[in-house]
């Protein structure tokens, strides 16, 4: 018998095949991407606390802002050029408190923030936070990730880790 073409069966098990590695390989490529956003921000939020360190030296106190979520206003304050994150991202900034960005990753608001008021931490601690009722398996472990430690600390209100 010569075959010249596949066979539906045949045709059915490629496609079968296919849709069971792009189930398994779209997951772990949006984790992937999720991961270089989110160090995009932390490379962002150390240059923006580099920044605002040098403005209160030399101005005494850190620069005010009319919006606490324009991120273009505050890097013009501060003469210095920050690109803007994906979309996914929400910049926010307290004069006396911290800077920083959230976004929601799986149902789970996740801040990343600059924080220098706190007292349990030094200035400048970065941190990887949600808010403690939120928090899921997933979102834990995501932080985790960020941060390279499984130790979650307990925060008032919420559960992070320092980056």
């Amino acid at each position: 018998m010569n075959k010249k073409a596949f066979t539906l069966i045949e045709l059915l098990v490629v496609v079968l095949i296919i849709g069971i590695l792009a189930a398994i390989a779209l997951p772990q490529y949006q984790k992937a991407v999720t991961r270089a956003r989110v160090t995009e921000a932390i490379i962002n939020l150390r240059a923006i606390h580099t920044a605002l360190e040098e403005y209160k030296l030399a101005n005494g106190s850190y620069p005010t802002t009319t919006s606490h979520t324009d991120q273009d206003e505050l890097t013009a304050n501060l003469s210095i050029d920050i690109p803007r994150l994906n979309k996914m991202f929400t910049f926010s900034y307290y004069r006396s408190s911290y800077v920083g960005y959230f976004f929601n990753y799986k149902g789970v608001n996740i801040y990343i923030e600059m924080n220098w008021s706190s007292a349990q931490y030094k200035p400048g601690t970065l941190m990887c936070l949600m808010v403690a009722a939120q928090k899921t398996a997933d979102s834990l472990a995501f932080c985790s990730s960020i941060c390279g430690t499984s130790q979650m600390e307990e925060l008032s209100d919420a559960i992070g880790c320092r980056i």
